[in-house]
């Protein structure tokens, strides 16, 4: 059975260190001299990362790097590589949970669940530091099970075992609960890309491999034109363009040629309510007929064909795609378009102060209550309440661009583009109140209200019936100690005086200045502003179109081949939680390590089919005539999720990951059936990051990706059978023990 070398006996209190064990170091170059393990444990040597590094130097595989090392110098070099070293885990399992020598047995009867995200895998934790390893039977040391600290913690205390592991319970009840992380916040992305062109920051570049530049003639006509057109043109209701797609309704340069602008990759969830109805497709090259060059080719014709031809040279070829949805997929339409419904409703009663018990609505406190002296008896301050956003409606339009020079990948039935794709601006970047607008409709209704000289203002509001108090909340200092393991195998009780001590949380005071007393509401008239709707107030200098152009991937398959209307079935068929990105790590089996808890298949944007009927950019229709490409293949739009994974080139963490991916697709009822390295894609992560971030962490020494599973043709329900088979298979390809 396997024993652990390290376990915990957690404190919280101040000066009562929490004690990891450790045992005698293998051999390495590491001396019972050295500085590292020698040092005074008066005070605390290091922090929770100093801590993290070396658990995971103790846990790491030495013979590739087993060198004679005499100095300091050398033993740092020495470290560095271990550290790095592509075999060394970085997320493992180095706390234990003691438990009472007389206490009752652990058994699938009794256990009990602790916190868990929406995929109900048992094993969820908001650090490393919350999974444990345990003894099931206490009598019996020798057998050891993985746990999370929730379920232990639930246990323990419904079993009465709560004296030989209080510290640990502590720790437990300090766990973040489980949270869904949104990626990065798209419209900002979508607003820094439309200043770069404003100011003619950016070169951008065209569908082939010319280049093209925003010039700042071109900007400066762009502004004049669209304020000209913001403030003249768009003065009534009547005036405003009948789709955001019309040429009227873009300002001066635009629309900008296709793959100009700067590249924004759409990667937040779409609710499937709020997919386009109708897709048109601006395919110049005739890439959707996807047909090989002949039967026994894998090259399809358009492939390599005209890639140095820019867009503006090549006549628009544009059809007319609609979205489809299986039963269940409507079904799925139906939920989200409730939950829409729901979420408005709630927000609405907020806003309009029909839900006292709940949290204040969203606006702000028109004094600065900042300024105010702590406990200084003060008038009830003004906050204004704005109304709800409005209810997005359904999305009746996009458009798609492809080109041959954004290829991304092909297959023996597909073809992958990196497409842009065009949508409402307002689907990704929300509608706003201007501050200044209600700032200026507040003071009108006060003095309205309460008159110019406040000579109707009613008494509740003149007396002094409010205060600021300063609310203070203490952190203790949380430290960890390391305590070697006995020669004998047993665990010294406590940290003992020779123990290094590192910092798990430093003691810190939150200091919150709270507002207590009675409010005066006020019920701003200011509305949401949106371009769409009407033109902006004088305040907003914004210049923009009506849509924006995102990064998709869109997928093309050959005729008379079902694997692509498999796969569009099968992704409005997934559970919500395969699209969904969580806070910590669930331990996935068969795996025994931590792994995130991201998104397990890219984001999902809808299956189109044709309809065979061409578009026209006066806005009509035409059936279809002899230039139409006889066959026209559904398209698939997904998230781009990088590129595929070199199995060899992945760390052990990394290569746990992408395992994991597949582990959770076994867990959520689902067989991949086609378990090849090109299904994994990896992109620089985290996704909660800026682009810039990200990239800065692929120069790091343990960069961060985000990993997917892709590729869902051929999926099905699961078997017990057919899921070993996989497992296996996987294990091969990723050089996992099996």
């Amino acid at each position: 059975m396997y024993t652990p070398d390290c376990a915990i006996q957690t404190g919280i209190q101040k000066n009562q260190p929490i004690a990891v064990v450790e045992t005698i170091p293998p051999p390495c170059v590491f001396k019972p001299e050295d500085a590292s393990f020698k040092r005074a444990k008066a005070e605390p040597i290091g922090d929770l990362n100093d801590l993290a590094r070396r658990i995971v130097l103790r846990h790491a595989t030495r013979h590739k790097y087993d060198v004679s090392a005499t100095t300091t110098e050398e033993n740092i070099i020495f470290e560095e590589l271990l550290y790095n070293a592509p075999t060394t885990r970085k997320r493992l399992i180095c706390r234990s949970w003691p438990r009472d020598s007389k206490g009752k047995a652990i058994r699938p009867e009794n256990s009990q669940l602790g916190k868990m995200t929406s995929n109900d895998i048992q094993f969820w934790g908001a650090t490393l530091w919350d999974f444990y390893y345990t003894h099931r039977f206490p009598d019996i040391t020798g057998l050891v099970t993985t746990t999370t600290g929730s379920k232990l913690a639930k246990w323990m205390r419904m079993n009465g075992e709560t004296e030989h592991a209080q510290e640990e319970l502590a720790w437990a009840d300090m766990e973040e609960d489980p949270r869904e992380v949104d990626v990065y916040d798209i419209a900002k992305l979508i607003k820094e890309a439309e200043r770069m062109l404003h100011t003619g920051a950016v070169s951008t570049k065209a569908a082939g491999k010319s280049r093209a530049k925003v010039t700042r003639a071109k900007v400066t006509r762009a502004k004049v034109t669209l304020l000209t057109l913001l403030h003249s043109k768009l003065t009534s209701l009547q005036q405003i363009p009948a789709s955001v797609f019309d040429r009227s309704a873009y300002p001066a340069g635009w629309p900008l040629e296709p793959f100009t602008t700067p590249e924004v990759k759409i990667e937040k969830r779409l609710p499937l309510h709020l997919l386009p109805k109708r897709l048109i497709i601006h395919d110049p090259w005739n890439l959707l007929s996807v047909t090989r060059n002949d039967d026994t080719s894998d090259e399809y014709d358009g492939e390599d064909k005209d890639q140095d031809v820019p867009w503006s040279s090549k006549k628009d070829i544009a059809q007319i795609y609609e979205l489809e949805f299986t039963t269940t997929g409507r079904d799925r339409v139906k939920e989200d378009e409730e939950a829409a419904l729901l979420a408005h409703q709630a927000k609405v009663a907020r806003q309009e102060l029909r839900d006292s018990k709940g949290p204040l609505p969203e606006g702000y406190f028109l004094t600065d209550l900042d300024g105010i002296p702590l406990n200084y008896p003060i008038e009830p301050p003004v906050y204004v309440v704005h109304n709800a956003p409005s209810l997005r409606g359904p999305v009746p339009e996009a458009h798609l661009y492809i080109s041959p020079a954004h290829a991304a990948g092909k297959g023996n039935h597909s073809m992958v583009y990196n497409a842009e794709w065009e949508l409402p601006r307002d689907l990704l970047v929300p509608e706003f109140i201007c501050r200044e607008c209600a700032l200026e409709d507040a003071k009108r209704i006060l003095e309205e209200e309460d008159g110019p000289n406040q000579e109707k203002k009613a008494a509740q509001w003149m007396e002094r019936s409010g205060r600021i108090v300063e609310i203070r909340t203490v952190h203790e200092e949380v430290t960890m100690g390391i305590v070697h393991r006995r020669e004998d195998g047993t665990v010294p009780c406590g940290v003992e005086t020779d123990s290094d001590i590192y910092v798990m949380k430093p003691g810190r005071v939150d200091i919150e200045r709270k507002y207590v007393g009675p409010i005066r509401f006020i019920k701003s008239t200011v509305q949401y502003q949106n371009l769409a709707r009407g033109e902006y107030c004088k305040h907003v200098d914004d210049i923009h179109p009506l849509t924006a152009r995102v990064r998709v991937a869109a997928k093309l398959s050959i005729k008379d081949d079902d694997h692509l209307k498999c796969e569009g079935s099968n992704y409005q068929s997934f559970p919500r939680h395969f699209f969904e990105h969580w806070n910590g790590f669930n331990i996935v089996v068969p795996l025994l390590d931590p792994t995130p808890v991201g998104a397990v298949v890219p984001q999902f944007y809808g299956f189109y089919v044709p309809t065979h009927k061409k578009w026209s950019s006066k806005g009509h229709v035409k059936d279809k005539n002899g230039t139409s490409a006889d066959y026209l293949s559904p398209i698939l739009l997904m998230e781009d999720c990088g590129k595929q994974v070199d199995p060899s080139a992945l760390n052990i963490d990394d290569s746990h990951e992408c395992a994991s991916l597949l582990f959770r697709f076994h867990h959520g009822g689902w067989l991949h059936d086609s378990v090849y390295a090109r299904n994994f894609l990896y992109q620089a992560g985290p996704l909660t990051a800026p682009p810039e971030k990200r990239m800065a962490n692929l120069k790091r020494s343990h960069g961060q990706f985000s990993f997917r599973l892709i590729d869902f043709g051929r999926s099905g329900d699961i078997s017990p059978s057919r899921r070993a088979e996989e497992e296996m298979q996987l294990k091969n390809m990723l050089g996992l023990p099996p």
